[in-house]
């Protein structure tokens, strides 16, 4: 498609620039609804086929459809950022790049923020709560509250790791 568009482009031919961007376009919305669609319903198939074990498979399932949900948008970023360097504006693409990345690193400090609390408001939970037996399990409320502080504090781990990542590869983007 880009080829096209840069003929079109070359030659002065806006008609012909206007009509391929608009197929380019009309195709990456069908091919990204197709695949989004077609990724989502075939997930459980993809994953027996993988013979994912059955504790992780809800979790896998759940992931794969994310993934896929996701498909249809990098489908049409990607033909638009085609037609961009097409017609020579490769700069566009670049500044949707970097505002996609920068948002990513400011949702990261975001969610360590939001666990940093839970984390806290856990800690003081469990220093305010009486020791007495939960009615279903029958053990202590006490295993149940470390249990959620322990999760949440892997969780601040987590997306610590995720912000670390993410701004050493936008540093490593910056070097090049």
């Amino acid at each position: 498609a880009g080829v096209v568009v840069s003929q079109f482009f070359g030659a002065g031919n806006r008609e012909g620039v206007r009509k391929a961007v608009h197929t380019t376009l009309a195709i990456a919305v069908a091919a990204g609804a197709i695949l989004t669609v077609a990724g989502v319903v075939t997930t459980p198939m993809i994953l027996r086929a993988m013979d994912t074990p059955q504790e992780v498979f809800e979790q896998s399932s759940q992931y794969l459809q994310v993934y896929f949900g996701g498909i249809f948008f990098s489908v049409i970023y990607n033909m638009s950022a085609g037609i961009l360097n097409a017609v020579g504006n490769s700069r566009r693409s670049l500044i949707y790049l970097i505002i996609a990345a920068v948002s990513n690193i400011f949702l990261d400090i975001f969610l360590v923020v939001i666990n940093s609390v839970i984390l806290y408001l856990c800690v003081i939970f469990i220093m305010n709560s009486q020791e007495k037996p939960t009615p279903v399990l029958g053990i202590s409320s006490n295993y149940l509250n470390i249990a959620l502080l322990i999760s949440f504090f892997l969780m601040l781990v987590h997306s610590l790791n995720f912000l670390y990542q993410d701004i050493k590869a936008l540093k490593k983007v910056g070097e090049e």
